[in-house]
């Protein structure tokens, strides 16, 4: 049976679908070209629990052809039906078989190696993790190097636990396997993308 969806009550997306679309998809990609810079993408409202940047990277990279997990306090129908509607996106409750996953601060994330890392043919079919914090700044400092970085850079996340840090090295140890991250908080965004190291002070 078709489950039948409540939009009664379902927020629009971008203003200008296009033009706004194009906007966020240049800073999306800037977002992973220059690690650890933060990028501010221009969207208006988001359904809650969602943040702002959140929802833009979800009208952007999302469609009906990339499945979606949701986090404990993420998984609302009020967010699964905007999900649906603006994304056409299917909902999965394995990380596995994930395209995007929007994990919360706060919430019990699974294991990075539940999530798809991607294959030695087709790197790009891992999953990209979206994770939602209360803030870009005032946390533990991380130190990135890598691609797209001259030298260093250091961020400064709040609310992502050390253990994560720990699994993301081994997690993205082979070589053009493992999660992409976004970390996004109010309608900020930084990008960690697989080719990154990171060192946990």
């Amino acid at each position: 049976m078709t489950e039948l969806l409540d939009l009664s009550n379902v927020q629009p997306g971008f203003s200008d679908p296009v033009l706004d679309a194009q906007a966020c998809f240049r800073k999306t990609l800037d977002a992973l070209s220059r690690p650890g810079t933060v990028q501010a993408l221009d969207i208006a409202s988001a359904p809650a629990p969602l943040n702002l940047a959140s929802a833009g990277l979800a009208l952007t990279l999302m469609d009906f052809d990339t499945p979606i997990y949701l986090s404990e306090s993420l998984n609302t129908d009020a967010l699964k039906s905007w999900l649906r509607f603006h994304c056409s996106a299917p909902i999965t409750t394995v990380p596995r078989e994930a395209s995007f996953a929007f994990l919360q601060e706060g919430d019990d994330w699974p294991a990075l190696d539940e999530f798809h890392p991607g294959d030695a043919k087709y790197p790009d079919t891992s999953t990209s993790l979206i994770i939602q914090l209360s803030a870009l700044t005032g946390g533990p400092e991380v130190t990135f190097e890598g691609p797209g970085i001259e030298t260093s850079v250091g961020v400064s996340p709040m609310g992502i636990p050390a253990s994560f840090w720990t699994e993301r090295t081994e997690n993205v140890a082979d070589f053009q396997l493992g999660v992409d991250c976004y970390l996004t908080a109010e309608n900020q965004v930084i990008g960690l993308p697989r080719t990154t190291r990171t060192t946990h002070i």
